[in-house]
């Protein structure tokens, strides 16, 4: 995703008025040609958020789970 968003303004003034579909393709061709050594800088990047967005969406969900107190109060 990270190398996506860089490349896509880049494919963009060199390939004017292409579909977006297009715009994908080409940016997916360019990233299988990178080295794994070229990809680590997104993959470490791509890993440290989807640990942020696991680390978040639990916060999010412990904060709407009913706390033991409020649902005996409301079955009374």
């Amino acid at each position: 995703m990270f190398y996506y968003k860089q490349k896509l303004p880049e494919v963009q003034v060199e390939h004017k008025g292409i579909k977006f579909g297009d715009l994908s393709r080409i940016i997916s061709k360019s990233w299988r040609t990178l080295s794994e050594e070229e990809k680590k800088p997104y993959n470490d990047m791509n890993a440290k958020d989807r640990k942020r967005y696991y680390e978040e969406m639990k916060a999010y969900q412990s904060s709407k789970e009913p706390s033991k107190e409020s649902t005996e109060e409301s079955s009374e």
